[in-house]
């Protein structure tokens, strides 16, 4: 994922208070995010999104084609975010209008 979809999910779980974000104290650079207790109780009363063995197939898939899904998932949450966060990405990241 990008940093700027990284950034956008973690916006989006600490403002349900699933998730909190806190500098290190070795490297000002670095953010590290844990989940609250409200995220903890989501994750664990949620369903599996992961039928068994899917990550085994995923696994035996070739690298180019891991790689072109990853890149394809990324692709769509960029087009997921708003036009004006879309603006600040790298061209290539940018939305395409479709007619």
């Amino acid at each position: 994922m990008s940093a700027p979809t990284v950034v956008a999910v973690l916006d989006k779980l600490e403002a349900k208070g699933m998730a909190a974000r806190y500098r290190s104290t070795v490297d000002r650079r670095v953010v590290h995010v844990r989940l609250t207790d409200a995220g903890r109780q989501a994750l664990q009363t949620s369903p599996g999104l992961l039928g068994d063995g899917f990550l085994a197939a995923l696994a035996e898939l070739p690298h180019s084609e891991r790689l072109a899904m990853a890149e394809a998932v990324e692709r769509l949450a960029v087009l997921m975010q708003p036009r004006e966060a879309q603006a600040s990405l790298k061209p290539h990241y940018q939305a395409v209008r479709l007619s």
